[in-house]
């Protein structure tokens, strides 16, 4: 299951309605609480639990900015030995606030190795042909292989240039 905006109810919501959790639909189910408890039991099964761009520690802890009355996310976190949490976050102090020890800090992908992948994930590979705009694309996507598959899956669907995925990004 793949949670990718971490405070929105929905996004738990989605994995609720995935596991067939009874109760979700309820207007006044805590559902956040309800997905917590089910990933939490053995019977669930082994299982991973993605939070992407999990960037904002406050949206965790409750601190400074959060919403009034709001829970803290971490403390819906279910805990198993039959599953993981896995968090992406660009922002070092939250993911270890998040993961402890268990940081595994991913560097930038080479230029030369970013557009490889990118040429391989179109399907007019023609496309980095024009290495102005593919630099700058890569740029902007700050060389992160999810976010250059993510964008090739775009521009293959929409049969765009690179100029128009990077007008939208700046958009």
């Amino acid at each position: 299951m793949a949670v990718h905006s971490v405070h929105s109810a929905s996004a738990y919501l989605d994995v609720a309605r995935q596991l067939g959790i009874a109760g979700s639909e309820d207007i006044q189910a805590d559902v956040k609480r309800l997905v917590k408890n089910h990933l939490s039991k053995e019977s669930a099964g082994q299982w991973l639990l993605v939070f992407d761009n999990a960037d904002d520690i406050n949206i965790w802890t409750g601190q400074t900015g959060s919403e009034p009355g709001s829970d803290r996310l971490i403390d819906y976190l279910p805990k198993s030995e039959h599953g993981c949490i896995l968090f992406t976050s660009r922002d070092r102090k939250t993911a270890v606030k998040l993961a402890q020890q268990n940081v595994v800090q991913l560097t930038e992908m080479g230029v030369e190795i970013a557009m490889q992948l990118l040429q391989k994930c179109l399907i007019n590979p023609g496309l980095v042909n024009n290495k102005s705009e593919t630099k700058a694309l890569l740029q902007e996507l700050t060389y992160l292989p999810l976010a250059i598959v993510q964008a090739a899956a775009y521009i293959n669907e929409n049969g765009i240039a690179f100029a128009d995925y990077l007008s939208l990004l700046a958009d």
